[in-house]
């Protein structure tokens, strides 16, 4: 596995590999290296399996370190080389988290989640949030870059004039699509991704869908 993620960061920094290939073996290295570090099926803290399609694979790591999801997520293990986030977590004040995969496979169409909740620690009186939106917002300036398209109807229920709270996009390939999102509610934000086979209208549907109800339904409201 420490090969593949050595050949990851060798193709960013080459530049001979586009960032959806990036993402996949990214994607695909977290989930491989999940399912041998003796996580436990979807238990609390994770969402339960029915935020995931019928028949998927689901891991859940209860606990992860800040330095494990700069690993990860910003990918800041290989050359220093940030996918999701220019700042490290430690910087971005982060208390704790877990992360939560899933795989599902049918008649050739693939579906790839993955889910990072986080607490952060509380900002300035009257303002709790201060450093979670500090977060979403570093997530979403580290993406803007590789072509994701923003996904302004995303979350229905959030007015779109609150663009600090939640985000989603989507970046469109030949062979699959990315969509990235993110919820920040109090001291608590998630952030997570589902890689799916292009071209299937019905998968794209379910793919997002599903996103927005976990990537929801993971931030914890501040007491």
């Amino acid at each position: 596995m420490l090969n593949i993620i050595t050949r990851v960061g060798a193709f960013h920094r080459s530049r001979c590999a586009s960032h959806v290939g990036v993402v996949l073996v990214l994607v695909w290295a977290m989930v491989t290296m999940s399912l041998g570090s003796g996580s436990v099926l979807a238990a609390p803290p994770g969402l339960s399996h029915d935020h995931f399609p019928a028949g998927s694979h689901i891991t859940l790591l209860p606990s992860l370190s800040n330095h494990a999801l700069d690993c990860r997520w910003g990918f800041y293990c290989e050359g220093n080389v940030p996918l999701y986030h220019l700042h490290p977590q430690d910087e971005l004040h982060r208390l704790s988290g877990w992360a939560q995969y899933a795989t599902w496979r049918q008649h050739g169409q693939v579906m790839l989640f993955t889910l990072f909740p986080s607490r952060y620690r509380q900002g300035s009186p009257g303002d709790a949030g201060q450093f979670s939106r500090a977060a979403l917002a570093d997530l979403r300036f580290t993406i803007s870059p590789h072509g994701y398209r923003p996904l302004h109807h995303f979350f229905p229920t959030i007015p779109a004039r609150d663009p600090v709270s939640a985000y989603a996009s989507l970046l469109l390939d030949g062979s699959v699509d990315i969509a990235v999102a993110g919820y920040q509610r109090g001291i608590h934000e998630t952030e997570g991704i589902v890689v799916f086979s292009h071209g299937y209208p019905a998968l794209r549907e379910q793919a997002l869908s599903r996103l927005r109800e976990q990537v929801l339904d993971a931030t914890v409201p501040s007491p």
